[in-house]
């Protein structure tokens, strides 16, 4: 009688027990339910960036306040068609892009009456468009200029009052860092002057002002995997030191401007009739196979020169100083040891 008494004391403790452990399960449940962060709210949906042909950005009024327009030319390459069809970098450009696809974040508020607090009203927030062909909207985002901290920054929907705080560091993207900060075209600018690689380039005429042309020629072994570069006519040919001439493709190359300027200006001192100061003729298969570059005046004031390419027309002002790397060069310059010795 006792053994029957006491494994009904066992088996009522042993229910008691689960029970506990049930309701603590289940307790412990909705405590990790309550205390689960909301899910993200959506601003924009995902755009896959071979959709955008143009992004758009304003501070304020949206046509008056336009800070900068970057558009895919004919060829596919973007450019900054606000400041006179200057290239833009790819990577910027994408960045920008990706931070607008897909865009969520943190909800803080649905009212418009605190939109002012956030600087989200239209009239305080930089607008960036997303168009694809035909001008077609593809996304509207507000971005306030104030941070909350850190990589953070607060947005919405142009056509939503929800304000989202997102971990996307849009500003850092426009190279704003500061609530005060004003967006220049340069973030987003590539001012490299030539755009190949050294392997594609065939020949090099130079012409220092004053000068005759001087041209090199590369001929190339494939068997025995060698290059030698080469000038004057066939029947008085002679050898350059091709470290040299490498040193010169490497200084043209390596040319990068301080900034970009209005090809219809007139102040330059271009002479596009004669010969220009450098002439690149690139491998057939290369479009375009020919770069020219035309040297124009130096400006003391701001120790620059204006240098003009074609066939892309851009105007860019260089420092003097990666000028005159190149403008130091004559036809002796790549001569070889022996060659010059023979010459003195």
């Amino acid at each position: 009688m006792k053994f029957k008494k006491l494994l009904i004391l066992i088996v009522i403790l042993f229910a008691i027990i689960v029970v506990s452990f049930i309701k603590k399960a289940n307790l412990d449940k909705n405590a990790a339910i309550e205390n689960q962060p909301p899910p993200p709210t959506m601003v924009t949906q995902e755009i896959a960036p071979g959709f955008v042909s143009k992004l758009l950005i304003s501070k304020g009024s949206e046509e008056a306040g336009r800070l900068l327009t970057v558009s895919k030319n004919g060829g596919g390459e973007w450019v900054i068609d606000s400041h006179f069809n200057t290239k833009a970098r790819k990577s910027q450009v994408e960045s920008v892009l990706k931070n607008l696809s897909g865009l969520k974040g943190e909800f803080r508020s649905d009212s418009k009456d605190v939109l002012e607090d956030y600087s989200l009203l239209e009239t305080q927030a930089y607008h960036l468009e997303l168009q694809g062909s035909d001008n077609q909207a593809l996304a509207h985002v507000l971005v306030s200029p104030l941070r909350t901290r850190g990589t953070k920054n607060f947005v919405r929907n142009a056509k939503s009052s929800t304000v989202v705080v997102t971990d996307s560091d849009i500003l850092t993207s426009l190279g704003l860092y500061s609530k005060d900060a004003k967006l220049d075209y340069k973030m987003f600018a590539d001012f490299k002057v030539v755009v190949t690689e050294a392997s594609k380039i065939q020949s090099l005429e130079l012409t220092q002002p004053k000068s005759t042309p001087f041209l090199m020629t590369k001929r190339e072994d494939v068997k025995n995997k060698t290059v030698t570069w080469i000038s004057g006519m066939a029947d008085k040919e002679i050898t350059l030191e091709t470290g040299k001439v490498n040193e010169l493709i490497s200084n043209i190359l390596n040319l990068y401007a301080k900034e970009s300027a209005d090809p219809a200006g007139t102040v330059y001192g271009f002479n596009e009739k004669a010969a220009p100061w450098i002439r690149i003729q690139l491998k057939p298969e290369e479009k375009p196979n020919e770069i020219m570059l035309f040297l124009g005046l130096r400006f003391e004031a701001t120790k620059t020169y204006f240098l003009k390419s074609i066939p892309d027309g851009q105007v860019y002002a260089l420092s003097d100083a990666s000028i005159d790397a190149i403008l130091k060069k004559n036809s002796d310059s790549f001569l070889t040891s022996a060659a010059l010795a023979k010459k003195s």
